[in-house]
């Protein structure tokens, strides 16, 4: 009997062994396989250049500031006319994630009508484009193309936060580059539907922490409209569909503080083409009056350059 216990011991041993060698030998193949795959994992990143956050990533790539270069040629700053004003318009259009929708839709339409107004009208006339939400781009270097123009706003979606500052900053940069003179008109038209909430802040300015929660963004932004007064015609247009209570209180506060020439308080969107579409004859002749009838209370009017 015991001959027969290990007679039987001895087989299943050999069993156990034959039966493991190939498990093992696979495990080694896959373990193998899979560092292959690893290998050329890593060997493609390496070539395209990403790393793991970059593949991780699902937020949108940052966009790109316009280039200073046409046609591979170094942009020059167009030259004023040779008779009569010569307009420089800066069109600064706010396109954070607040303007989603009938706003958003609406501005176009209407920064359309302002560039088409602008360019048809007597003189020498450019405008330019810059647009903001977190940070802020230009879109457009001065041109008198309604074409260019058209193709700029119509690509302008909405997104992320309300750089103010970055904004005026931006429209101030290529307002600085262009010529000076007794016939040049320098103008600066700032669209927005919310409050600053993005960029630089700095508690040195008009705003306290019980006028607005995020008051050092609007300081940044009113000192920087502050610094151009004496150079540029500011204009203001403010809608606050959104905003109720302190908040709204405030945004028309906060807008109106920062012209130097004009604020206009647009509470519906549907009114947003008129009023912008005045905004554009205002800048097309020089000392006309304008206004604008919000059928409440009070009325707009400004004397425009």
């Amino acid at each position: 009997m015991r001959r027969l216990q290990t007679i039987v011991l001895f087989w299943l041993c050999m069993a156990i062994i034959f039966t493991s060698a190939p498990i093992s030998a696979l495990a080694t193949e896959v373990n193998k396989e899979s560092e292959t795959e690893h290998s050329e994992d890593l060997e493609m990143i390496q070539q395209l250049d990403l790393s793991p956050t970059d593949l991780e990533s699902e937020e949108e790539p940052e966009e790109l500031i316009m280039p200073l270069e046409e046609d591979g040629q170094p942009y020059s700053v167009p030259e004023p006319g040779e008779k009569g004003i010569t307009r420089y318009t800066v069109l600064v259009l706010d396109q954070s994630g607040s303007m989603s929708g009938i706003p958003m839709n609406n501005m176009k339409k209407a920064a359309i009508r302002f560039c088409t107004q602008v360019f048809e009208t007597n003189g020498t006339n450019y405008v330019a484009i810059v647009s903001y939400g977190t940070s802020a781009y230009s879109r457009m270097q001065f041109t008198s193309s309604i074409d260019e123009a058209t193709q700029v706003i119509e690509n302008l979606y909405a997104k992320g936060g309300t750089n103010t500052n970055e904004g005026l900053i931006t429209a101030g940069n290529l307002l600085a580059e262009t010529p000076s003179g007794d016939d040049i008109i320098k103008n600066l038209v700032l669209l927005s539907d919310g409050l600053p909430q993005s960029g630089s802040k700095t508690k040195d300015g008009p705003y306290k922490s019980k006028d607005y929660s995020n008051y050092q963004y609007a300081n940044a932004a009113f000192n920087t409209a502050k610094s151009y007064w004496d150079q540029y015609n500011i204009y203001t247009l403010g809608f606050f569909h959104a905003l109720y209570g302190d908040e709204l209180k405030f945004g028309r506060k906060f807008m109106n503080d920062l012209q130097n020439k004009g604020y206009y308080d647009v509470t519906d969107p549907d009114q947003l083409d008129f009023i912008f579409g005045e905004i554009a004859d205002d800048l097309t002749d020089d000392g006309v009056e304008f206004s604008y009838a919000s059928g409440k209370e009070r009325d707009y009017k400004a004397i425009c350059h």
